[in-house]
This record gives C-alpha cells, sequence and structure tokens, in this order.
C-alpha cells in the first residue's frame, strides 16, 4: 500500500481546520476521493486480466484480479485517507513481485501505476480542496 502525505499546505490546513468539523470531514473525503480514483483506475488499466481459458482456479472463484481493485475512503479525526486495496485478489502480490527467488511471473502493476500518477492523484486532491474552499 503506497501512502502520500501532502506537506506545505500549512495556509491550506489552516483554513480547513476554522470549518466546522463535518464540513472538514467532506472536503477532506471527497478530495481524497478524487486522487484515489485516478490511482484505482491506473491499477485497474494495468492489471493483467486472463482469457477465461487461462484462468487460475483462484480467480475462477474470487473473480479476474482487476475487477477485485476497489477504493475505500475514511475519515477519522485526524483527516482522511483513501486506500486502493485489491480485495480478495490475494494473490496480487504474487502477480506485483514474482514468486521464488527467480521472481517467475513477475507482472508489476500496482507500484507503476502509482509511479506513473501519484502527481496527477496528489494534484486532483489539492485542486479538490481549493475549489470546495473557494466554492468554484
Amino acid at each position: 500500500m503506497a501512502e502520500f502525505k501532502i506537506e506545505g499546505l500549512d495556509k491550506l490546513d489552516a483554513i480547513l481546520r476554522e470549518l466546522p468539523e463535518k464540513l472538514r470531514r467532506t472536503s477532506l473525503r471527497e478530495a481524497q476521493r478524487a486522487g484515489g480514483e485516478i490511482l484505482e483506475s491506473e491499477i485497474k488499466r494495468r492489471a493483467p486480466y486472463s482469457a477465461e481459458s487461462r484462468r487460475s482456479a483462484a480467480s475462477k472463484k474470487y473473480g479476474h484480479l482487476r475487477d477485485n481493485i476497489k477504493l475505500a475512503v475514511r475519515t477519522d479525526r485526524n483527516g482522511a485517507n483513501a486506500r486502493v486495496s485489491t480485495g480478495d485478489a490475494y494473490w496480487a502480490i504474487m502477480v506485483e513481485r514474482g514468486t521464488g527467488p527467480e521472481k517467475k511471473g513477475k507482472h508489476p502493476f500496482m507500484r507503476p501505476a502509482i509511479d506513473g500518477r501519484a502527481e496527477d492523484a496528489v494534484d486532483a486532491v489539492i485542486s479538490h480542496l481549493r475549489r470546495g474552499l473557494t466554492g468554484g
């Protein structure tokens, strides 16, 4: 799981802290969702998808890896966070990193997705927060 912490936004943070708690949570949750959706979409796009005849027993039981990728956004008193997980697709780590000393079957999809779109996701969070605070 990758986590991103946005720093250097002291002014925005001060404005958010002055908002009523419910509005602050809603703004943070919606902003995190905007950034998380970018990563979720890119991870799904890069995830391998096997033809029906080549599916593993696990994939047949739990569904395609791509179909298990889900975004969850949660808020608590410390803020909000977005998490993209592979749900029931327990084999995702084996696909991502390969198996055995030779890393057989390695097909990275999460790390390249995050590396490629992290900046876009952070920009979406910041942009969403600014729009929410300025009303535009």
